[in-house]
């Protein structure tokens, strides 16, 4: 046995069979006894037993009803009780079973009988405290887990709604619900090309907080200070202000705000790449439409010149002929002019056919440029 006794109470009018079981019990238990039911309910609170030895037959109050009060006490209604009587009939027993009773022995004590009934009444006891504890147990586990399932909901919720988000202004706000739904309170600095944004909006920061969602990437993924907690990624800072003191709710929200933090950080990549699709999209947009206006140029600038040079040419055959006429100019000497007039005529065609063939290079970059543009909007 350990050092602190089982407390057991013997309820019997018939000191002989008090003094039997003092004998029989006094070196294993502590032992207090009371000759009625009115006397053993006098001093329950008292004595605090952990086994309940009860006679039948007793003065003032019988057995029966002491089992029966005692069953209605809920401070004591758990306690084990042995009936001992001489009463051996089957409705006795049974009468002492609807009463309350965990047991029943007849008298006379036999002695090793009483041991193994007591024994077996704390194995008993034993086995349900032991199922009470693991069912307690569960019962918080399974809550915990209920908790944690909860919470966990709340991140899930966060991440699906901000692929949604388009600004930092509405992934901010994302944040901040989700702290409201952990009742937490605190500030946010996202990195976002290349300039920091500071959270919420609504309420400035000092500088001292600032500096702290700045300078806290450079102490680690979570830094923790007092009741202040600093969730980080390069990119993300979130601090919370006060952090629950409770050990295990503190441990689970550590474990969901990084995920949070990983999460915001992930979709601020996404936003990041968006807007560098967006810039290069204008830029893209730009090109062509310098490109175009160039090509456009270039081929109003290509006719004009077609027409001037045709013109030109016109004149100069005009002016040759009247330039023919006065100076007397004989077959041979005529032909050899309108010759170099012909070759001057292919070489300015030559020119233009090179002309054309820029126009087609432009022409060509005009449509690489557009089939850019198509992907970079897919």
């Amino acid at each position: 046995m350990g050092s602190e006794l089982t407390r057991i109470l013997c309820v019997d009018d018939a000191k002989m069979d008090q003094n039997l079981i003092r004998k029989c019990l006094s070196d294993d238990f502590e032992l207090s006894f009371a000759d009625n039911g009115e006397i053993a309910l006098a001093i329950l609170s008292e004595f605090q037993p952990q086994i309940i030895l009860l006679d039948m037959c007793m003065p003032a109050l019988d057995g029966l009803e002491t089992c029966r009060e005692i069953r209605q006490n809920q401070d004591y209604n758990d306690v084990p009780i042995l009936f001992i009587s001489s009463m051996s009939k089957a409705e006795d027993r049974l009468a002492a079973y609807r009463a309350g009773a965990d047991d029943y022995l007849c008298k006379p004590i036999v002695e090793d009988e009483l041991k193994i009934k007591i024994e077996k009444i704390l194995n008993v006891k034993a086995e349900r405290l032991a199922l009470n504890e693991n069912s307690k147990r569960a019962t918080e586990a399974a809550l915990t887990a209920m908790t944690g399932a909860a919470e966990l909901g709340f991140i899930v919720t966060l991440l699906r709604e901000s692929f949604a988000c388009q600004q930092l202004d509405e992934l901010g706000e994302k944040v901040f619900g989700t702290l409201s739904c952990y009742s937490l309170d605190g500030s946010l600095m996202l990195k976002f090309d290349g300039k920091t944004h500071f959270f919420p909006k609504d309420s400035p920061l000092s500088e001292k907080e600032k500096q702290a969602l700045v300078k806290a990437p450079a102490s680690g993924r979570i830094f923790e200070y007092h009741d202040i907690a600093i969730f980080t990624t390069p990119t993300v800072s979130l601090l919370i202000r006060h952090m629950p003191a409770d050990a295990e709710k503190s441990g689970r929200l550590r474990d969901h705000l990084a995920i949070l933090v990983e999460g915001v950080e992930a979709r601020l990549a996404g936003l990041e790449n968006e807007y560098k699709r967006a810039v290069e999209k204008q830029l893209l947009e730009q090109s062509i439409e310098l490109t175009h206006g160039c090509l456009e140029e270039l081929k109003q600038g290509h006719h004009q010149q077609r027409i001037e040079t045709a013109k030109i040419l016109s004149d100069t055959a005009e002016d040759m002929e009247e330039l023919f006429i006065r100076l007397g100019l004989d077959e041979s000497q005529e032909t050899a002019l309108l010759e170099l007039i012909i070759l001057a005529e292919q070489k300015t065609q030559d020119v233009f056919e090179k002309s054309n063939k820029l126009q087609q290079q432009f022409e060509e970059i005009e449509q690489h440029l557009n089939s850019l543009l198509e992907n970079k909007t897919h």
